[in-house]
C-alpha cells in the first residue's frame, strides 16, 4: 500500500546530517553558512535528503548529492592534480578516499561526496547567493549543478528544501 511505502522511505535526520556537513567543511577549510545551506539543498533535492544513494536504474549518479562519476574524475582530473596537494590531502584525511578510483565511494562514503561537492561548487566562478535565499540557491544549484540539461527545477528545490531542511 502507499501508505506503507512512505512509512520505509528513509532521509536523514536533519540536525545530524547539518552537523557531518558543517564539520566535514571545517575540515576541508570551505566551511561557510551558506556552502552548508547549498549543500543541504542539494541533497534535498538530488537524493530526497538522503532517500536514495544511487540513481535509479543507471547507477550513473551517486550518493546523498547523486554526484556523476564524470563529474568526479573530472574535478580529480582538471582541479585537484593541478597543485591542489592540500585539497587531495584533506579529502584522504577527511574521508580515506585517494583518488577517483576508490570502489565507488561516492555512493557510500558520506564525507568524500560532502568534499566533492563542495570542490564542484567552489569551481564556480559566480559568488554564492544570501545565504538564507533559497530561491536564489535553487537557481545557483539549478544552473551549475543540474544545469539547463537537468529534470530538477528551481520549484522542486525550493519544495523539497522547505521539506527537509527547514521543516
Amino acid at each position: 500500500c502507499l501508505r506503507c511505502k512512505q512509512r520505509y522511505k528513509m532521509a536523514f535526520d536533519r540536525v545530524q546530517i547539518t552537523t557531518i556537513i558543517k564539520e566535514t567543511l571545517v575540515a576541508q577549510e570551505l566551511y561557510s553558512d551558506v556552502a552548508v545551506n547549498l549543500l543541504l539543498g542539494t541533497m534535498a533535492v538530488e537524493s530526497n535528503f538522503g532517500t536514495y544513494l544511487y540513481q535509479k536504474p543507471s547507477r550513473i549518479a551517486k550518493g546523498i548529492f547523486q554526484m556523476e562519476i564524470a563529474t568526479e574524475r573530472d574535478i580529480w582530473n582538471n582541479y585537484l592534480f593541478y597543485g591542489r596537494a592540500a585539497k587531495r590531502k584533506a579529502i584522504y584525511r577527511i574521508s580515506g578516499v585517494r583518488s577517483y578510483n576508490n570502489n565507488g565511494a561516492l555512493e557510500w562514503n558520506i564525507a568524500y561526496g560532502i568534499c566533492l561537492v563542495r570542490l564542484f561548487y567552489r569551481r564556480v566562478k559566480e559568488p554564492f547567493p544570501d545565504c538564507d535565499d533559497i530561491e536564489e540557491l535553487g537557481k545557483y544549484w539549478k544552473k551549475y549543478y543540474n544545469t539547463f540539461a537537468g529534470l530538477g527545477t528551481v520549484d522542486d528545490f525550493i519544495y523539497k528544501y522547505n521539506k527537509y531542511v527547514v521543516s
